[in-house]
């Protein structure tokens, strides 16, 4: 009957005539007696002697129910005074969140290179956070000591297959990626950049690493999209040579163009792009 100190300090310093959310996380992990108890607060936006403000909204987060978790089933009554959304992990989104945070940057590109990894019982995007928090200190791993380390530790939280596919990505496939910075800051593009990206997307004469392309994009996109990012007159120059460089794939420049003109960041973002060659690239391949 009594509104939670939290709830109440919330509402009471809440600007009314703004929207805001009440989440309660993990929801169907409460007992039975708990899940009922919220029904009319549901239902109503209000529980007994008080009420959330008017243009309120109340999320629930959950997980699915069917055995994999252990979860307090729903009833019908309390399903349907519901709408549903199930979540799926999207490796763009997770990579912005994990520049922001501060996440070791061999993590992120290896989870952009290989999404389908977050898709295992134990790896998950929370599990393989902690992972990469934890080898953020191991600096050196081409020492064979070291991946025994990081070994042990990815297979505390990981599926043994997500580890070893880090391991050889780190020692394969991590050094050959070409960082944000790397293209934008280039004195020489064609020799700092081009070449390497050759020998990186088809330098083996086989079908093109376009997962790799992926990855080295959405690092650049993130990059130059951040609040924190200053433009320069050099980063547009090597920014269209990215762009109009024959490895790279028609969707992939198409996408990178759409992401920067949508984002925040987007006055800046259109100064990087806006050039008459790349309009007519992304036009042609319409």
């Amino acid at each position: 009957y009594r509104p939670p100190q939290w709830l109440k300090s919330a509402i009471s310093s809440a600007n009314l005539d703004q929207p805001g959310l009440l989440i309660l996380d993990d929801f169907n992990r409460a007992e039975k007696r708990i899940l009922q108890g919220c029904m009319q607060l549901l239902q109503m936006n209000a529980l007994f002697s008080w009420s959330l403000p008017p243009r309120w909204q109340i999320i629930l987060t959950a997980n699915p129910e069917g055995g994999a978790y252990n979860v307090t089933e729903m009833d019908d009554a309390m399903l349907t005074r519901m709408l549903h959304v199930t979540m799926k992990f999207d490796p763009a989104s997770w990579a912005a969140w994990a520049v922001r945070a501060g996440i070791d940057h061999r993590g992120i590109d290896f989870v952009l290179t290989y999404p389908e990894v977050v898709s295992g019982i134990r790896t998950t995007a929370r599990s393989l956070t902690q992972f990469f928090e934890q080898i953020e200190p191991i600096q050196d791993l081409d020492s064979e000591e070291n991946c025994r380390m990081v070994s042990i530790l990815g297979k505390a939280a990981l599926e043994s297959e997500t580890v070893d596919k880090f391991l050889y990505f780190c020692k394969h496939v991590k050094n050959t990626l070409i960082q944000p910075l790397e293209i934008l800051e280039a004195k020489d593009f064609e020799r700092d950049v081009a070449v390497r990206l050759k020998r990186l997307i088809s330098g083996d004469g086989a079908e093109k690493r376009i997962d790799r392309l992926k990855t080295i994009c959405t690092r650049l996109q993130i990059h130059v999209t951040r609040p924190e990012y200053q433009f320069e007159n050099q980063h547009k120059e090597n920014m269209v040579s990215f762009l109009l460089n024959e490895e790279m794939d028609s969707a992939l420049r198409f996408n990178l163009q759409r992401t920067l003109l949508s984002s925040k960041n987007a006055p800046v973002a259109k100064r990087l792009i806006h050039d008459r060659d790349v309009g007519r690239a992304i036009l042609s391949s319409l």
